[in-house]
């Protein structure tokens, strides 16, 4: 069983109370916690408490928390788990063999493992390396779920929790002897494309068809609804309008643009040259539908009976494109799962895998993990 609890503050004194709690009780022994970016946690204090923690702690502050059918952009939701887990952190996350040799020093422990939750920053150059990595020393043998922390404000700075600290540029790898099922889905339907991604460098879109790729995007979302995409408009309006990247055997994985500097379209998560995008577009209705058909999904990968939890990785655009409608959302997938409690994050790009595909990192997806 777990322990589940949402504190709705923003102050480390009201953390460190409820972790004291756990690290307490004898039937913890590890901890995971979901933090609001918003709650400015004092750097100094925080890495005082996790440093002192004497169970293994993990996880991270996000743009969003989920508890039950609720979202909150501040306050904690703090998970005691009766799992031992084995735990990779890896300090460097752009360096690839230092990833290699990290997760290869430690691969033989997860033999008994059967989920992994993966927590990056999500503003670090490095994650596809990464997530990379994992699948070609892990691969398909396992579950994988996770996310991207951070803050919107787009400033690189530390958001991953380990008890060596709060880190940065950084990922963690929590495996755990439990079984699960998996669903992913996102809902955006193409409203133009294909085009080639002529040049690009990691997750800046340079051209398109070997023109400049902000002046196609520009001239797309123009003539699909006659709104002039600028540098200053770019967040609000491009949020309706992410990048697909055509795969020919499941659904397009897509990439959100965030920003636009000197006519280079900055994407969450790398978008190679030679590859072809489509530009997406979605309504209320069509995300709402995939979030229902992605928790169906999970529930059709496990045995009902045992369910523990369900944990829920959702990206924010997808909350800020739903707005008032995203409560639908998290109700939908609350009644499907009926009494089993349900947490979870809103992220900055979403992790997974159900053992049958290639581990890739998602955005404006919503992933869902029942266990």
């Amino acid at each position: 069983m777990i322990s589940l609890k949402y504190i709705n503050s923003s102050k480390i004194s009201d953390l460190k109370a409820e972790l004291i709690n756990l690290e307490n009780n004898k039937g913890i022994n590890s901890v995971l916690v979901l933090s609001g970016a918003n709650n400015n946690y004092d750097e100094k204090q925080l890495n005082k408490l996790l440093k002192s923690y004497s169970k293994p702690i993990f996880g991270g502050h996000f743009p969003g928390i989920i508890y039950e059918n609720k979202s909150y952009e501040t306050g904690s939701v703090i998970v005691g788990l009766e799992y031992n887990p084995e735990i990779i952190y890896c300090d460097d996350i752009e360096d690839e063999d230092l990833i290699e040799n990290t997760i290869s020093k430690s691969i033989s422990k997860f033999s008994e493992m059967k989920t992994l939750f993966v927590f990056v920053d999500s503003l670090s150059r490095g994650v596809d390396l990464f997530i990379q990595q994992i699948f070609i020393q892990f691969g398909l043998k396992y579950n994988y779920i996770g996310g991207g922390a951070g803050s919107l404000d787009f400033i690189p700075k530390p958001c991953i929790y380990t008890n060596d600290g709060v880190k940065k540029n950084c990922g963690l790898i929590i495996g755990l002897d439990k079984h699960s099922g998996i669903g992913v889905k996102h809902g955006w339907g193409k409203v133009a494309g294909p085009f080639k991604v002529s040049k690009s460098n990691l997750n800046q879109l340079i051209e398109l068809d070997y023109k400049n790729a902000f002046n196609v995007y520009q001239e797309e979302i123009s003539k699909h609804s006659n709104k002039y995409i600028t540098e200053d408009n770019f967040f609000e309006i491009a949020k309706s309008y992410p990048f697909g990247i055509t795969k020919f055997d499941s659904e397009c994985i897509v990439r959100d643009p965030i920003k636009v500097t000197n006519g280079i379209i900055e994407c969450v998560g790398v978008i190679k040259t030679g590859i072809y995008v489509n530009i997406l577009h979605g309504d209320c209705q069509m995300l709402l539908d995939a979030a229902d058909q992605a928790i169906k999904k999970a529930l059709y990968g496990i045995d009902q009976n045992v369910i523990e939890f369900t944990f829920i990785v959702d990206c924010i655009s997808r909350s800020l494109f739903l707005e008032k409608e995203f409560i639908k959302e998290l109700n939908s997938i609350k009644t499907n799962i009926k009494s089993v409690p349900l947490f979870g994050v809103l992220s900055i790009g979403e992790i997974a895998n159900n053992g049958k595909e290639y581990m890739d990192f998602y955005n404006k997806t919503i992933v869902i993990a029942c266990l």
